[in-house]
């Protein structure tokens, strides 16, 4: 994939996810602790999944 083709691609994912980022805002009552404790998670997460993860994934570990 050509380097330009790449960065259309993440530009397009990324405005997708401020879209989602400002709508999830807007509509959830998240204090800031509890946004880094999120954020260390899902680094977590990432890191051992190696980016490779899913949102049935996230819901089964939210279920318990």
């Amino acid at each position: 994939m050509s380097e330009d083709r790449l960065s259309k691609l993440l530009f397009k994912n990324t405005v997708e996810l401020a879209m989602m980022m400002n709508v999830i805002s807007a509509t959830a009552d998240i204090d800031m602790e509890t946004l880094k404790k999120l954020r260390v998670k899902c680094i977590n997460e990432v890191k051992r999944t190696n980016g490779k993860i899913s949102f049935e994934e996230i819901n089964k570990s939210h279920k318990g």
